[in-house]
């Protein structure tokens, strides 16, 4: 943990978990009973209620800022970061997130002039709620260390339904519509990406 650090994850063994503390308050109860305790019909609709707001929440957030999103379909402009990036990002890393809206024979082109000094740098295709294409399936993404640069080393990336055989072309999966994440890590500075949408047949 750095001064930087603004969030911290926590992954857990479950088979160890299952042998350590909520094993032996089991082991406890059954102890002290003989037997496990039944959950208590008002604890069980509290946890339920509980589990519900949590849900209903996490999908109220996403689709606020997909409709936030939308009002600049296919561009990438700054964003204020403190509204969207704490839930989910350290403070050296600077997001921008649009809505994709393109026809079938189109093609979405993010254009990075040039890439500053930085840790990483990527470009990720969501859904409408911010999931990531399944990237087993689909080429979902690009980063610093997959993408094919240009000689004055910026790069071009193609998101469209159909690969036109161009590199750093992004899969929509099908998508009508969705949501793109572009993300600077650690850069010395910003630089902003540019965005046009052109006939998919232009590029083949």
């Amino acid at each position: 943990m750095t001064p930087e650090t603004s969030m911290l994850h926590r992954a857990a063994d479950l088979s160890r978990s299952r042998q350590g503390a909520s094993g032996r308050a089991h082991d406890r109860a059954a102890s002290d009973t003989g037997r496990a305790e039944a959950a208590r019909p008002a604890t069980v609709a509290t946890r339920l209620a509980n589990a519900a707001r949590f849900v209903e929440g996490t999908a109220r957030v996403f689709a606020d800022w997909a409709r936030d999103f939308a009002a600049h379909p296919n561009a990438l402009p700054r964003q204020d970061q403190q509204r969207y990036l704490p839930p989910a990002a350290t403070r050296r890393s600077t997001t921008t997130t649009a809505t994709i809206d393109s026809g079938p024979d189109e093609a979405l082109l993010v254009e990075v002039p040039r890439v500053p000094p930085c840790e990483s740098w990527n470009l990720q295709i969501n859904n409408h709620w911010m999931e990531s294409i399944d990237y087993r399936y689909h080429r979902a993404h690009v980063n610093k260390h997959t993408a094919v640069y240009g000689p004055a080393g910026g790069c071009t990336i193609v998101v469209a339904r159909r690969d036109p055989g161009r590199p750093n072309w992004l899969d929509t999966a099908g998508h009508a519509e969705g949501t793109m994440c572009f993300r600077w890590i650690g850069a010395s500075e910003i630089v902003d990406p540019t965005t046009r949408v052109v006939p998919l047949a232009s590029l083949t």
